[in-house]
């Protein structure tokens, strides 16, 4: 009676499969792994640019609205709307601040110590606000001056410098503030050879002077 050989794989032979298996494995598992960390960088960069672009929006919206008076009230016309705060740096005509004081009369009482209803039709419901920077929460905030104690508003997160600049520089006379801002990725190291900046000018000019 004939019978057939059944051949079968020698340990050499699983030995070498597992070896190579293990190799496109182990560089299959190193390119997801890399896919990852640049999806991640490149979405941190992604939230930074909108984060940046949020914040200048947002201190579009606020300094732009300093000097509201929609009373229509002559005597306050000679408040100084937009006050860059020590310390200051000058060059030129020009003044530049890491934080500005911006003031509005919004009940015409010709001060600047009232916050008004937050059914206004305004954007700002304090007569009296500072936008500044908080380095050490890496934060910009606005404070409502006209509270007591100060209340602090949270405006944008991940901002690691911000400027404001008077190109005139004179009291009474600015009619426009250039903002430069500086937004950092979020978990990204200073230190990391990918680690990238986002820089962010605008001119904001105020739409009451």
């Amino acid at each position: 009676m004939n019978t057939e050989r059944q051949k079968g794989f020698s340990l050499m032979e699983v030995t070498v499969a597992l070896l190579v298996l293990t190799v496109i494995m182990g560089i299959a598992f190193g390119l997801l792994n890399r896919f990852q960390q640049t999806y991640r960088y490149e979405e941190a960069y992604a939230d930074a640019q909108r984060n940046a672009r949020f914040a200048m929006a947002r201190l579009n919206e606020i300094i732009r609205s300093s000097g509201t008076n929609p009373t229509s009230t002559t005597t306050v016309n000679p408040t100084n709307f937009a006050v860059l705060l020590p310390p200051t740096t000058s060059s030129g005509n020009q003044v530049t601040s890491s934080s500005i004081q911006l003031r509005s009369d919004l009940d015409g009482d010709t001060q600047n110590t009232t916050t008004v209803s937050s059914n206004s039709d305004v954007i700002v419901t304090s007569e009296n606000v500072t936008l500044r920077l908080e380095t050490d929460n890496r934060r910009i905030v606005m404070d409502d001056n006209t509270s007591s104690p100060i209340r602090s508003i949270p405006i944008a997160d991940n901002i690691i410098s911000m400027k404001f600049t008077d190109p005139n520089g004179a009291t009474f006379t600015n009619k426009a503030i250039q903002v430069e801002l500086i937004a950092v990725p979020n978990g990204i190291d200073k230190e990391d050879p990918r680690y990238r900046e986002v820089s962010y000018t605008a001119t904001i000019r105020l739409r009451n002077r």
